[in-house]
C-alpha cells in the first residue's frame, strides 16, 4: 500500500464520519426533519480507493439508492428546489410515507372543529385499527406536500467531503510529491543514474 493510498483513505474515513453527523443532524441545511430515521442511509455509506492507469480515484458508495435524492433534493410538480431530479405524480409510491411515520418517533397529530365551534388539535395514536386509519390519512397528506413541494437538497456527502479534504489535503499532498519522486527514481535508476530519496 503506498502512501498516497493510505492518505486517500483516511480523507475517505473522515469524509464518510462527517456525513454521518451531518445526517444525524435534525435541521441540517436548513431542513427540520430528520433524513436519517432508521439509520439505514448513514450505516449504508462507504468508499472505495481505486487504482487507475493515472493514480487512484476515490468513488463514494451507498446501499439506499434515495440518498441521492436527499444529498441533490427532488424537484416538486409546484416548487422547484434547483434539482436534477423531479416528482410526476401528485403523490408519492404507495406505503412509502406510511413506513416513515411508522419507523419514526413523530407524533401524529389531529386537526378538528370542537363543540363550540374552535379549531383545536390533539395526538392520536398510531396502534391498533384506529392508528392504521391514522397513519394512512397523514401519509396521503404528507406524501402529496412533499411531491407538490419537492425535497429540499442538503448537500450532506459534497459539504462532508469538502471538509474532510480541507482536513486531509497537505498529506495528500505530500503522499503525492512522494509517490512521484519515487516514480521519476525509479525511471532514472533503469537508465543507470544513481538516485536515492532522503
Amino acid at each position: 500500500m503506498t502512501n498516497l493510498k493510505e492518505a486517500l483513505q483516511v480523507y475517505g474515513k473522515e469524509s464518510i464520519k462527517q456525513a454521518k453527523s451531518n445526517l444525524n443532524l435534525t435541521g441540517f441545511a436548513g431542513k427540520k426533519r430528520k433524513t436519517n430515521n432508521t439509520k439505514a442511509l448513514s450505516d449504508g455509506l462507504g468508499f472505495d480507493v481505486i487504482e487507475t492507469a493515472t493514480g487512484y480515484d476515490v468513488i463514494f458508495t451507498t446501499k439506499e439508492e434515495y440518498g441521492i435524492f436527499i444529498e441533490k433534493g427532488v424537484n416538486g410538480t409546484e416548487k422547484n428546489q434547483g434539482s436534477l431530479f423531479k416528482f410526476r405524480g401528485k403523490n408519492l409510491a404507495k406505503g412509502v410515507m406510511e413506513e416513515y411515520i411508522k419507523t419514526s418517533k413523530m407524533r401524529l397529530r389531529k386537526v378538528f372543529i370542537n363543540k363550540n365551534g374552535q379549531k383545536v388539535s390533539k395526538f392520536v395514536t398510531k396502534s391498533g385499527k384506529e392508528g392504521e386509519k391514522n397513519i394512512k390519512a397523514a401519509a396521503f397528506m404528507m406524501g402529496r406536500a412533499i411531491a407538490r413541494d419537492g425535497i429540499i437538497k442538503t448537500n450532506f456527502m459534497s459539504k462532508a467531503q469538502d471538509r474532510a479534504f480541507e482536513e486531509s489535503k497537505e498529506k495528500i499532498a505530500e503522499s503525492f510529491a512522494f509517490e512521484k519522486a519515487f516514480e521519476m527514481s525509479s525511471q532514472l535508476r533503469k537508465m543507470g543514474f544513481d538516485v536515492k530519496l532522503t
